[in-house]
């Protein structure tokens, strides 16, 4: 193994796997900072790569580890974010269309509410005045 990787753990997409793949990248751009003399890993280009003082033997230890996080580590981790990205975008999908179908049904059940109503409407407005005559009348 690299020095630069911890016993990787391979899985499902996790928190442990993002930060296997933070800690990988931490040591190497610390390692390659330290070698450069640099105070940041924007420093780390070809030109400051091919100083005479990185020896081909530290390159091929650097190399060895990118390649390393990228095939164990971040390709696992996109691969994830991907399949995670279409559930998502199908679960939202469902939620709209169970969402339209909810809308449905309360719009017929507000029109069958509306139609009760229509239809007890004469009923209200002559039961009113017929038990106001009749009071008037029985009064009389």
């Amino acid at each position: 193994a690299n020095k630069f990787i911890d016993q990787l753990a391979r899985g499902t997409f996790s928190q442990d796997l993002v930060n296997q793949v933070i800690s990988a990248r931490d040591r190497i751009h610390n390692d390659m900072r330290q070698q450069l003399n640099l105070t940041d890993q924007k420093g780390i280009t070809a030109e400051t790569l091919n100083r005479g003082s990185v020896t081909r033997e530290q390159l091929c230890g650097w190399l060895e580890a990118v390649n390393t996080v990228l095939d164990s580590l971040t390709v696992p981790l996109l691969l994830n974010a991907v399949s995670l990205a279409t559930q998502v975008e199908q679960l939202r999908e469902e939620k709209i269309a169970d969402q339209r179908t909810i809308i449905e049904l309360q719009q017929i059940v507000i029109g069958k509410k509306d139609a009760e109503v229509g239809a007890q409407e004469p009923n209200i407005s002559t039961q009113p005045s017929s038990s106001i005559m009749s009071g008037s009348l029985g009064a009389l």
